[in-house]
């Protein structure tokens, strides 16, 4: 799972059951993957975390081979990595842009990408990606995220190919 706050937080607590095994991430909040992580275990699961940058290439990789290191295998992946960015239209730039897309679709593909032998193993393999209303709805109000809802939409359409491509192997992608 990759963790540190909010709806991803709730998501790690709903989770954590004792001898549940999580590997929490976030790419910079320290102090809330602590809380998050101390929670978790007050539950009994068991955690390993990791700060990193999904931005860069090869961070979702190493998320997934820090997980396999850390229990011995992987059964679920959760992709919840977004963050709002207000840039407007006028003036998003190429760089930010890249941050939304960098974060949400192209680093869900990564993880699948590195995941997909691990969970093939798994007697119980899921996979959940985290979207956002701003994918689809957009109002004539102060709730514009054009680099977000880009990205949410891109990572929507992954998850639809994921689920077509893994379905015959039995792992459920949402």
């Amino acid at each position: 799972a990759l963790a540190d706050a909010g709806i991803v937080r709730a998501i790690a607590g709903r989770l954590a059951v004792p001898g549940a095994r999580i590997f929490l991430h976030t790419g910079s909040n320290a102090d809330g993957l602590k809380r998050t992580q101390a929670e978790v275990e007050a539950k009994g699961a068991k955690t390993a975390s990791k700060l990193a940058d999904l931005t860069m290439p090869g961070t979702a990789a190493d998320l997934v081979q820090a997980t396999v290191d850390a229990f011995g295998g992987l059964d679920a992946v959760v992709h919840a990595a977004g963050f709002a960015d207000r840039t407007a239209l006028d003036d998003l730039d190429a760089q930010r842009l890249n941050r939304s897309l960098s974060t949400m679709p192209v680093a869900f593909a990564e993880l699948m990408r590195s995941a997909r032998p691990h969970l093939m193993k798994s007697a119980c393999p899921r996979v959940v990606a985290v979207s956002s209303f701003i994918a689809t709805k957009f109002q004539n109000v102060d709730l514009k995220f054009p680099a977000g809802a880009a990205a949410k939409a891109a990572l929507e359409a992954m998850v639809k190919a994921a689920a077509v491509e893994y379905a015959p192997a039995g792992v459920p992608v949402n």
